[in-house]
């Protein structure tokens, strides 16, 4: 595991972290952020691994199916974790979590390759999560 050094967007200090994907906030001014730059999800974000699908269409309107595993959930958002095709930032996307029956028309609102064949992206989810179904 490999400790990297992070600067704070707001106060300008140092402060490390094992884990470049997770928003920590500055232990100077508490400013929430990751090397991705700001949280700007504004609820508090619970880590929470499950499978789930998610569909979409690319520019040609062709279907894309893909199985995803949650990275984490806040009400109204979540990250998620797939191989295949990298979703395109702004597009509208259907999110499955066939284990609760939850289904959900979601934004992406960033993607990244995390490595290879690995990609993460953050939604948007139009429709509250019910938190509480969930176990939080």
């Amino acid at each position: 595991m490999m400790v990297q050094k992070l600067i704070c967007p707001d106060c300008n200090k140092p402060s490390y972290t094992s884990d470049d994907g997770i928003y920590s906030p500055c232990p100077y001014c508490g400013l929430v952020f990751s090397k991705n730059g700001y949280d700007k999800r504004k609820e508090k974000r619970f880590g929470w691994k499950v499978n789930c699908q998610v569909y979409a269409k690319d520019g040609q309107s062709n279907n894309i199916n893909l199985t995803a595993i949650t990275q984490d959930v806040s009400q109204n958002g979540m990250g998620i974790r797939y191989t295949g095709v990298l979703l395109a930032a702004a597009s509208d996307i259907d999110v499955c979590i066939t284990d609760l029956n939850l289904r959900r028309t979601a934004k992406v609102m960033w993607s990244k390759t995390v490595c290879g064949q690995t990609m993460e992206s953050g939604i948007y989810v139009a429709e509250p999560l019910p938190m509480s179904s969930l176990g939080f």
